[in-house]
């Protein structure tokens, strides 16, 4: 998908004492100890590239006709298709 657009997400993964990791978990809206962060980056992306919001409504849009290599079945929604399953993988 090629469109000026920009979606800000966090990712948390918290690190256990026996080294262990828990799942990461992924937020649309920052948390509030990171939104001063997030909306930093926001105003930058929309000052200097011109970039507007993904618009969120479209989030779980189906799109039909695709495949999803993770989905076994069942249509996938526009964000299972750009950002995928693993979440770890997200940059």
């Amino acid at each position: 998908m090629l469109a000026p657009l920009y979606l800000v997400y966090v990712t948390v993964q918290h690190i256990r004492a026996d080294d262990t990791r828990t799942r990461p978990q992924l937020f649309l809206q920052p948390p509030d100890e990171i939104r001063p962060h997030a909306e930093l980056l926001v105003h930058q992306l929309e000052r200097a590239l011109g970039y507007q919001p993904f618009p969120l409504g479209l989030a779980n849009e189906p799109v039909p006709g695709r495949c999803v290599y993770f989905l076994n079945g069942g249509e996938p929604s526009l964000l299972d298709a750009l950002l995928g399953r693993d979440l770890g993988n997200l940059p």
